[in-house]
């Protein structure tokens, strides 16, 4: 747990250092987790990321993100046994497009690593997609919801986010 920690912090702070500190979210949510061969469980998801605003695109806006999950109920082998928790760590490149003032369409790309409590599969690092849509409840505060795969696991998430402003 303190090498997630610790790489989520890394992944982070490197974000960091390519954008100017405006707009920071914080968010975090519930996911419906699922993986091969195991009957789904739930996962906690953590967030933290950043527009780059010195990035220039005509249409939306590209970022850094970064996301911690821990299952809070396992996934079942659906041939019994004891059930399999994962903790996983991704950074991601992100893009998001206004689509109106209020919703919102973000699709990630990135890796995550990821480590499950049994050898159900040896940890590992996988190439990772997500793709989601939001609604913007105010300026600071958002709820989102959205679709996270790799090759080991599936998460369906909902959650909140909330902007950190006049951090520079």
């Amino acid at each position: 747990m303190k090498k997630t920690i610790l790489s989520l912090i890394s992944i982070i702070t490197i974000s960091t250092s390519l954008s100017a500190m405006d707009d920071i979210y914080v968010g975090s949510g519930v996911a419906i987790q699922d993986a091969k061969n195991l009957d789904a469980g739930l996962a906690l998801v953590v967030n933290a990321g950043m527009p780059l605003n010195n990035v220039d695109i005509k249409v939306g806006k590209l970022g850094v993100e970064g996301e911690l999950t821990q299952s809070i109920l396992g996934l079942s082998p659906n041939r019994g046994g004891s059930d399999i928790y994962f903790t996983t760590v991704g950074g991601y490149a992100t893009y998001t497009y206004d689509i109106n003032n209020q919703f919102y369409a973000k699709g990630r790309a990135g890796i995550v690593y990821y480590n499950p409590s049994k050898s159900y599969v040896d940890d590992g690092i996988d190439p990772s997609v997500s793709a989601g849509v939001g609604y913007k409840y105010n300026h600071d505060l958002s709820i989102y919801t959205e679709i996270t795969k790799t090759d080991e696991l599936t998460n369906l998430a909902v959650g909140v986010s909330y902007k950190l402003r006049g951090l520079n």
